[in-house]
C-alpha cells in the first residue's frame, strides 16, 4: 500500500519528503489531518511493508527530512521493522528516525537498533512541524 499526499501551503521548509511506515489506516488519516491543519510545505509519503519502505528510501533518500516507524507493521514483526532502521542507518540516512510504535518495549528495541527516539504516533505531526520552523 502506498499513498502520497502534498501538503503546498507556505510556512516553512522547501519541499522535503516524510517517510510514514504504518499500518494502521485510522492513525495515517489521523496524522494527515493534523499535519494538514498546520499548513507545512513537504510530501508525505505512506507505506505499510517494509518492501516499498525500502524502495521509497532508494528513491527519496536525499530529500526525506523525516522518518516514522512503526513497530509492528501488519504482523512483520518488531524484527522486520529493526532491520528496516538498521538499513537507513547502513545506507547514511543521518536524518532523523522516530520509533512510532504503540508498544514502549518496540520502541526501546527501534531505539537500539538506530531510531533517535520514541514517539507517540499522535505527535508525529509536531515533529514535523519543529523541523519545518
Amino acid at each position: 500500500m502506498y499513498s502520497s499526499t502534498h501538503y503546498k501551503l507556505l510556512r516553512g521548509c522547501a519541499l522535503k519528503k516524510v517517510l510514514l511506515i504504518e499500518d494502521d489506516e485510522q492513525i495515517v488519516h489521523l496524522i494527515e489531518r493534523q499535519l494538514q491543519s498546520q499548513k507545512l510545505r513537504f510530501q508525505l509519503m505512506h507505506t505499510n511493508t517494509v518492501e516499498f519502505a525500502r524502495k521509497l528510501f532508494e528513491n527519496y533518500q536525499n530529500s526525506i527530512m523525516l522518518i516514522a516507524v512503526d513497530g509492528t507493521l501488519g504482523g512483520d514483526g518488531i524484527d522486520q521493522a529493526s532491520e528496516l532502521v538498521r538499513y537507513f542507518r547502513n545506507n547514511h540516512y543521518y536524518g532523523p528516525i522516530l520509533a512510532t510504535s504503540s508498544s514502549l518495549e518496540n520502541q526501546r528495541r527501534l531505539v537500539s537498533m538506530g531510531c533517535d527516539r520514541g514517539v507517540e504516533k499522535i505527535k508525529i505531526s509536531n515533529e514535523v512541524s519543529r523541523l519545518c520552523a
